[in-house]
């Protein structure tokens, strides 16, 4: 269904989208943030409208459902605002599977081959060429596929780096491996947690601790 969605609308139409919906929120950051017994509130306010009245995105805003408990809204790494157009396609794949069943693959939206219909716009995004893209899988599948191609413990180099608090199945995922090998998870997996008082881990960091233990 995902891989549908995003066939009919590319990747270059979804990053103007987030880009505008994120000047729209910065803009609502800036006048919640400003004390009103600021003098310089309604001017910061004023100017903050004006550029959203200008803005070539400001349009993508109203593409998006926003929560009404939480009008700002920053989180898109887990769970972003629901696209407007979303259900609908949803409920025309729905009918897909409904009045063809398995002939969907091969008839009508053809899903065997949805991966080929995102492929330019998925290469653009991540600056690759095409033929060196393809979306399949979630994340922790394609976790389990690169550990199994890739991970070969042996002597002191079996440990496995991830960030702490990682999603569970892509911990239980690189534990499992470790077991596959015979070795303890406890022992095996490091789990790097961001600086005190950080919200993520610092690249920095993370180069440190491989140069020093790895």
């Amino acid at each position: 269904l995902a891989m549908s969605m995003a066939a009919r609308a590319p990747a270059d139409v979804a990053i103007l989208a987030a880009v505008g919906c994120g000047a729209w929120l910065l803009a609502r950051v800036v006048r919640h943030l400003l004390s009103p017994r600021d003098p310089t509130t309604d001017r910061y306010l004023q100017e903050a409208r004006a550029l959203d009245a200008t803005d070539d995105l400001a349009g993508f805003r109203a593409e998006f459902s926003i929560p009404q408990a939480s009008p700002l809204y920053f989180c898109g790494h887990s769970l972003g605002l629901m696209p407007r157009r979303a259900a609908a396609l949803v409920r025309e794949e729905l009918e897909h599977w409904a009045t063809l069943g398995e002939r969907g693959h091969f008839e009508g939206p053809r899903w065997l081959s949805y991966h080929t219909k995102v492929r330019e716009s998925l290469a653009a995004l991540v600056g690759a060429k095409p033929l060196e893209v393809v979306a399949m899988n979630s994340l922790t599948v394609n976790l389990h596929l690169l550990m199994a191609s890739f991970y070969r413990p042996k002597g002191s180099r079996t440990r496995i780096v991830i960030e702490a608090h990682a999603f569970p199945s892509d911990r239980y995922a690189v534990h499992s491996w470790a077991e596959h090998y015979g070795l303890d998870p406890a022992a095996t997996v490091v789990e790097l947690a961001p600086r005190e008082g950080a919200d993520a881990l610092d690249t920095d960091d993370v180069v440190a601790w491989l140069d020093r233990e790895g």
